[in-house]
């Protein structure tokens, strides 16, 4: 660079003026090129000239210090998250606008001016004034430049501290690479959660056209892995909600009634950055229809309660809607319960029985349908065995409308806690006023039976005046029909056996009308003991109309031998005190036992008793069955050396021993008052304290009882108390060194005479 060009001196020669004609006046101007390293410009000049006729010459000289040339240069990076790919929030395609000023601080010229970046291309926008291509001393230099981010720069939100990081290095002749680096924050990167809160009207857990939305006001609230409430919301008039939050995995959605009551909940959820994870729906299940046993139509305006075990009905707070207790029907027979587990103490969250009343319109008998009759006993909705359609929610009945089927399935009576799957499709039929079911009987020609013998049945329909008629008769579980035992109006027939039914179809009725069917069923040993429900129905084939129906039942009697668990054993003089009966310790005859079921025995000269068919355990995994002692009856001075009661296991058709040990005692008595403590205190006096070794020796010689007596004096009965419990154990600690087998029996009395 010339800087004599910008810095350069001139210095103007002075002279006399002795001839104008005869001066001259040359001027000659040296200026030094400036290097670098200089510190200073110097300036020389030479004037000549002649004065009176002779040669004039005279020289002037002039230096000014400069600075040293320092080269410098500023560099700065920023950049700005654009949102414009068209999509709300934080995705793909989103771009960073970076901007790079290099700006020159120094004194001198930058040339060679390069700036790179391995993430995006920098363009030059503006700053070279004089367009050289030199960096000039006081020039700023702008570069812009676009990065697009990608779906891996939000998956691993900016490389895991939530920022996009670039860095770019600019070079030039005269300095080293200076880089320069620009952090750009992403916004905390959005993922959402949709769902509705509905109507599920087949049970499926699918929003399917036509079914209705809860409505607003219903809680959802979402917790994180940490089981911490990250969000809460309502749902809206459509039942709709939404959750916007932080990508994760584990999330959980619990979904409350308006009053806060737990409905249901949706576990272990994993949430993508960016993306919706979309119908993560709650369903409030209906439970069937209220319908006519003749027509199958759903009859509006009955009146449908929940009640628990007892048969009360449920509170308010048990129900997702308090509504829906003593709901009454409306023109499809539609009704629902949504228990709620934990709502009250009469709906616990574990498992829990519940029943359904009802009370019927005008134009119905009272109850439930004496012709189409329900499933006996509770229906466990854990593991609901009788489930029409597996998976999803327990579906009762495949239909979701009332049943055409002649035989039908329904409960009464559910097992329900939290976590189970909803019960629906559980229609409930009422039999309308004037069905006739008098003109059909059906009789069991024995009121008891057991396993492996026949009951024979009679079914008679009267006064039948359409032909051909159809019966169905339904075994009770665990029955089969006898081959060759049925008769139609004493013609051989055989029906149709589908499961439990029995068709006749065909029938035609004689000459007065009636029909008479004969049949044996045979008791399998799949039956356990109980009351046994046959049920016969009447059929008109042209219309499908269940016209007459009937049952009888049977009792399945406890067998001894299959059914009963007996309890055997003996009262014996434990002589060792080892709670064991060993050889040669013989029974004690006369005494009295018990069981919790009131039961009384006594034992024989031998010491023996026995309790027949003491209990009938479950069939699966037996019971627990309890007796007692009367110490009472043990002869004087005898205490037992067994526990008292015994619990003992037992399974069906099996024999179980439970012996008692009992054992004679010398009775020791150890009678104190208050002056063998210290005052005060439950420390024994030293005179005392030697007299407990000395009582252990002699309860060490025989099997001995110890009874303690504490006559009560000034002192309080907090102390006296806490006195007879300090005896106690050092009477025990010193019997324990003395290395006994068998325990030492202590009864502690208090005296009080004040």
């Amino acid at each position: 660079m010339a800087m004599g060009r910008k810095t350069g001196m001139q210095k103007q020669a002075g002279w006399r003026r002795k001839s104008p004609a005869a001066l001259l006046l040359a001027i000659l101007l040296t200026l030094a090129q400036v290097q670098f390293s200089l510190a200073a410009i110097v300036n020389t000049v030479t004037a000549s000239g002649t004065a009176n006729g002779l040669p004039v010459t005279a020289n002037a000289m002039e230096s000014v210090d400069v600075a040293n040339a320092a080269p410098a240069m500023t560099v700065l990076k920023s950049g700005v998250l654009n949102d414009d790919d068209g999509t709300p929030g934080l995705t793909a395609g989103d771009t960073i606008a970076f901007t790079v000023t290099i700006a020159n601080t120094g004194n001198i010229s930058l040339t060679g001016v390069a700036l790179t970046d391995p993430m995006l291309t920098l363009a030059y926008v503006s700053g070279d004034a004089l367009a050289v291509g030199m960096l000039d001393p006081g020039e700023t230099w702008t570069y812009t430049g676009s990065y697009v981010l990608l779906q891996t720069d939000i998956d691993s939100n900016g490389g895991g501290d939530g920022y996009i990081d670039n860095t770019a290095t600019v070079a030039t002749n005269e300095l080293p690479d200076q880089p320069t680096a620009a952090s750009v924050p992403l916004p905390a990167v959005i993922a959402s959660v949709t769902g509705t809160v509905f109507v599920d009207s087949n049970g499926n857990s699918i929003v399917d056209p036509g079914e209705a939305s809860a409505g607003a006001g219903y809680i959802v609230e979402l917790y994180d892995s940490l089981n911490i409430l990250v969000a809460t919301t309502t749902t809206d008039a459509s039942g709709n909600y939404a959750f916007n939050t932080v990508p994760g995995t584990n999330y959980r959605i619990e979904f409350k009634t308006p009053m806060g009551a737990l409905l249901g909940v949706i576990n272990n959820l994993t949430l993508a950055p960016g993306n919706t994870v979309i119908d993560q729906n709650q369903p409030i299940d209906p439970s069937g229809f209220v319908y006519n046993s003749v027509t199958r139509a759903g009859v509006p305006g009955a009146t449908v309660v929940i009640t628990d075990a007892a048969d009360v009905p449920l509170p308010a707070a048990c129900l997702v809607n308090a509504g829906q207790q003593s709901q009454v029907t409306g023109p499809t027979g539609y009704y629902r319960f949504d228990v709620v587990p934990a709502g009250a103490a009469a709906c616990p969250p574990g498992e829990t029985e519940y029943r359904i009343a009802i009370t019927v319109p005008a134009g119905y008998s009272p109850g439930f349908s004496a012709v189409l009759l329900p499933q006996a006993g509770p229906l466990d909705a854990t593991v609901c065995a009788i489930d029409a359609v597996p998976g999803g929610a327990c579906q009762v009945d495949a239909n979701q409308s009332p049943p055409t089927a002649a035989s039908v399935v329904y409960f009464l009576a559910f097992l329900l806690a939290a976590g189970d799957r909803d019960v629906v499709n559980n229609h409930l039929p009422i039999d309308p006023i004037g069905i006739g079911t008098g003109n059909l009987t059906k009789t069991a020609l024995r009121e008891e039976v057991r396993r492996g013998e026949q009951v024979p049945y009679v079914i008679s329909a009267a006064a039948v005046t359409f032909t051909p008629a159809q019966i169905i008769d339904i075994m009770p579980p665990g029955f089969t029909l006898v081959p060759g035992s049925v008769t139609a109006n004493a013609v051989p027939v055989v029906p149709i056996i589908d499961g439990r039914n029995l068709t006749f179809n065909g029938l035609v009725p004689d000459v007065a009308g009636a029909i008479i069917i004969r049949l044996t069923l045979v008791a399998t040993a799949a039956v356990t003991p109980g009351e046994y429900v046959n049920q016969a129905l009447l059929v008109d084939p042209a219309t499908g109309a269940t016209v007459g129906a009937a049952q009888d039942s049977v009792r399945v009697v406890t067998e001894a031998v299959f059914d009963c668990s007996d309890i055997i054993g003996r009262v014996f003089d434990d002589k060792n005190r080892n709670g064991y009966a060993d050889e040669n310790e013989p029974g004690l005859p006369g005494v009295r036992l018990a069981t919790v079921r009131g039961i009384l025995v006594t034992t024989d000269k031998h010491g023996r008793f026995n309790v027949p068919c003491a209990a009938v355990p479950d069939a699966d995994i037996g019971s627990n069955f309890i007796m007692k002692l009367d110490t009472r009856a043990l002869p004087t001075g005898y205490s037992l050396t067994t526990e008292n009661p015994r619990d003992v296991r037992v399974t069906r058709g099996k024999v179980v021993k439970l012996n008692f040990g009992a054992a004679i005692s010398q009775l020791v008595r150890l009678d104190i008052r208050d002056e063998a403590f210290v005052p005060g205190s439950t420390a024994l006096q030293p005179a005392w304290a030697d007299g407990i070794v000395k009582l252990v020796a002699i309860l060490e010689q025989n099997p001995s009882i110890l009874r303690i007596t504490y006559f009560v004096g000034a002192d309080t009965m907090d102390l006296v108390t806490k006195r007879l419990g300090a005896v106690e154990k050092i009477v025990r600690k010193e019997w324990r060194k003395r290395s006994r087998d068998s325990q030492l029996p202590i009864e502690v009395r208090v005296m009080d005479n004040r």
